[in-house]
């Protein structure tokens, strides 16, 4: 008997609290104390709807190899343009300077930036090539890559020895295809033919056999060219 009193007991202050917490919850919004709706005007109410988004980064995802294969002496001293073959090198991309990432070495034909920080941002691509170094001799010449098959809208389509040139621009990026919405796109495209190297004339007479190399620096700035020079 006294165990069925000790269960109804429970049963009626479990009913009692929750009783109380339906109150308590009924409490917060008063009943009828809303906005009135009469046959001559509608209740209305504005509520807030909400989402956040984070800012993505401006990159340098990928930049190009350029090989403009084997030529003779004779058309090296008549000053001929050597013809780009293909993007493969026997170097790698020495990115040992960028301490927050690297550039995709196995994309060697194509040039790429992505821009994620949101509409109204904007970026500055320059390049600028050292001169050409037999690896053998160490004799050096300077030259002029001028660009050939890219669809991107460049501003400047020549990369010179000990020169920086504005190449691409993300407005001019945006003018050439629509899909290049500045602060909200990848930009990217192939180099993979149609670029030319002219050699510089007075530096001919240093010409040796061999394998030369030069060093090209893409440098990827947040800013409009104008804006980015001057600072």
């Amino acid at each position: 008997m006294k165990q069925s009193k000790f269960v109804l007991l429970a049963a009626v202050t479990l009913a009692s609290t929750t009783l109380m917490n339906v109150a308590v919850a009924q409490a917060a919004v008063e009943s009828g104390s809303g906005v009135a709706a009469t046959a001559d005007q509608a209740a209305e109410a504005t509520t807030t709807a909400e989402f956040s988004v984070k800012a993505g980064q401006l990159t340098l995802d990928a930049a190009p190899d350029f090989n403009f294969g084997e030529t003779s002496m004779q058309a090296i001293i008549k000053g001929d343009a050597l013809k780009q073959v293909d993007n493969k090198v026997s170097g790698t991309h020495d990115d040992s300077h960028n301490a927050d990432g690297s550039i995709d070495k196995a994309a060697v034909d194509t040039l790429q930036v992505s821009d994620y920080r949101g509409a109204g941002n904007h970026w500055t691509l320059s390049a600028n090539m050292s001169q050409f170094t037999n690896a053998t001799t160490k004799t050096a010449v300077g030259g002029v890559i001028t660009l050939g098959g890219s669809q991107l809208g460049l501003n400047a389509k020549t990369i010179s020895t000990n020169a920086s040139a504005d190449l691409l621009t993300s407005a001019a990026a945006a003018a050439a295809s629509e899909k290049n919405v500045e602060g909200l796109s990848t930009v990217s495209d192939t180099l993979a033919a149609g670029s030319t190297l002219k050699l510089n004339t007075a530096d001919l007479k240093n010409i040796q056999a061999g394998t030369y190399n030069a060093a090209i620096t893409w440098t990827l700035s947040d800013g409009i060219a104008s804006e980015v020079a001057a600072g």
